[in-house]
């Protein structure tokens, strides 16, 4: 919406160079951080046992509310 009387709506300080850096910057420190949390997931094994066991134990959860319905 433009105010009333004037012409045009304000020029944005921010040009299209910089909105798309910032975008590229935004993606580089999320696949740096996935990076990250994906060696640190791949080392561990008692993470991997939990993860298994927390799996388990949703699917015997789901079967028994199945069995309920």
């Amino acid at each position: 919406m433009i105010a009333p009387g004037a012409e045009a709506p304000p020029a944005s300080p921010y040009g299209p160079v910089s909105i798309t850096l910032t975008i590229v910057g935004m993606l580089v420190v999320a696949f740096v951080a996935w990076r990250l949390v994906q060696r640190q997931e791949r080392g561990d094994a008692d993470l991997e046992a939990k993860l298994r066991a927390d799996d388990e134990r949703a699917a015997r959860g789901r079967q028994e509310e199945s069995r309920r319905s």
